[in-house]
């Protein structure tokens, strides 16, 4: 990543943690772990910096029970009210068949925020814990909501995974590259995708997308 001098690459938090998510992304994770943590020196006492350097140590290691820890300890540190953590701690929840817990950490984030990303994830929760219906539904008011604004392909896809529908999924993530959807960039590493990754057609468009084998 290029970056130039002016930018005061060396002491600013934002690149380092940009540049960790790049080469965690391109499978690179000493490197990407390296730069999390030079992230979170230079901006210690910031709690929204700590909890983005806790995702290139989730996508390395996808120790679950230590990135819950992470987002508890967040929470109380002055992130309660925001609901891109509750979203991730409804995610681990998922990834450890803690489906209570996930849902009730879904339906907080759902009561702070009704971007797309947020309802999309609580279906993709409804999905994984048999709420089919549920997760239906959210289908149907994604749907609604793309003939009145855009809606990235890639958020139906999170719920067709819920359901279990990962030739559907996958055609979503088809959409959502088209579209040059922004957090396509994720595709390898996020764990919502894990079903996904020994399709052939999912393998693909890892290929389709550089991303390194």
């Amino acid at each position: 990543m290029w970056l130039p001098e002016s930018s005061g690459y060396p002491t600013n938090w934002y690149c380092h943690l940009t540049y960790a998510f790049f080469l965690a992304e391109q499978g690179r994770s000493e490197e990407a772990i390296r730069e999390a943590t030079l992230a979170r020196g230079l901006d210690p006492t910031s709690p929204v910096t700590r909890f983005y350097a806790t995702l290139p140590y989730l996508w390395v290691f996808r120790d679950f029970d230590k990135h819950i820890s992470e987002l508890q300890s967040l929470l109380k540190a002055g992130l309660a009210n925001y609901h891109v953590v509750h979203i991730r701690l409804g995610e681990d929840y998922l990834q450890k068949g803690l489906y209570d817990e996930a849902l009730a950490a879904f339906h907080k984030a759902r009561d702070m925020s009704d971007d797309n990303l947020t309802l999309a994830s609580l279906g993709y929760g409804y999905g994984v814990t048999g709420k089919t219906r549920d997760a239906r539904d959210i289908l149907e008011n994604l749907l609604d909501r793309s003939k009145k604004r855009p809606v990235s392909s890639d958020h139906f896809a999170r719920v067709y995974v819920g359901l279990g529908d990962h030739d559907r999924a996958i055609d979503a993530l088809y959409n959502a590259y088209d579209e040059r959807a922004p957090l396509l960039t994720y595709l390898q590493v996020e764990p919502v995708w894990y079903p996904l990754r020994h399709h052939p057609r999912f393998q693909a468009l890892l290929k389709k997308m550089k991303f390194p084998e």
